[in-house]
């Protein structure tokens, strides 16, 4: 098999063109998409081939799990697109300053979880509660940005990117706050 019959994705593309997929893919395309060119560059479809296929298949195999890993989770998804499009570094969510009221629920809520991992067992029904709330927020940051891809898509890019800034910058209160209670709980 020699490599100009075969057309390898291109690592400079985006995930969303290696997978040939919209920003706003939902979860069944998604994997549809990659299931699709797994299969077509799967490294075993080329091991008879000589040495650079192989490595190009390889490369492949491994850009391909790599876009479908990212693209999977809306707030991986969600990063990934603000550093295609604007350069975005994870660092860059220190930059947002989060609502007070934010703020201070985070701070409360850490509060608890030190009262309780202090011994403190009577906190251990606000705590569940808190954890809760939390999740609830975090499920709705996922929401929030699933529509934000579907307006970016639409063509409403630059205010949708904004908004999804917003969301990347702030959903790590609500997962600081679930790791620290999950592991005291």
């Amino acid at each position: 098999m020699s490599s100009s019959s075969v057309e390898f994705p291109d690592p400079t593309l985006s995930y969303f063109e290696v997978l040939s997929v919209p920003v706003s893919v939902d979860d069944a395309t998604l994997s549809a998409a990659f299931r699709k060119l797994s299969r077509q560059f799967h490294p075993d479809r080329f091991a008879s081939a000589d040495d650079a296929i192989q490595n190009e298949a390889l490369a492949a195999s491994a850009l391909l799990t790599s876009a479908h890993r990212t693209l999977a989770d809306p707030f991986e998804r969600a990063e990934y697109l603000l550093k295609i499009t604007r350069g975005w570094k994870p660092d860059d969510a220190r930059k947002v300053q989060p609502p007070p009221a934010l703020f201070a629920r985070v701070l409360e809520i850490q509060e608890l979880v030190s009262d309780y991992s202090d011994g403190d067992e009577s906190l251990r029904e606000e705590l569940v509660e808190a954890r809760a709330e939390s999740a609830a927020q975090y499920d709705a940051y996922k929401a929030e940005l699933l529509a934000l891809f579907a307006r970016y898509d639409a063509g409403d890019t630059e205010a949708a990117l904004d908004e999804i800034t917003q969301i990347a910058s702030l959903r790590g209160y609500p997962r600081r706050v679930l790791t620290n209670i999950d592991a005291v709980l």
